[in-house]
């Protein structure tokens, strides 16, 4: 499960957790996950230059280009 790998909590801690993707993706990191993975689907620009060590664990993993 992506939401469990190692760099994905490295960024879900630095960058997600703390609310700015939004309330729901602080939760927890499986919904931090999802919660960003909408954002990359909605506005790639935004979820790239905020949000760059999950947008390279992404990258990384083919979830985004």
């Amino acid at each position: 499960m992506f939401s469990e790998k190692s760099e994905w909590v490295t960024a879900f801690d630095k960058e997600i957790k703390g609310g700015e993707v939004s309330k729901y993706a602080a939760t927890d990191r499986s919904e931090g996950f999802a919660e960003y993975h909408r954002l990359v689907v909605t506005d790639p620009e935004v979820a790239r230059s905020k949000f760059p060590e999950s947008w390279q664990f992404f990258e990384k993993h083919g979830l985004a280009q």
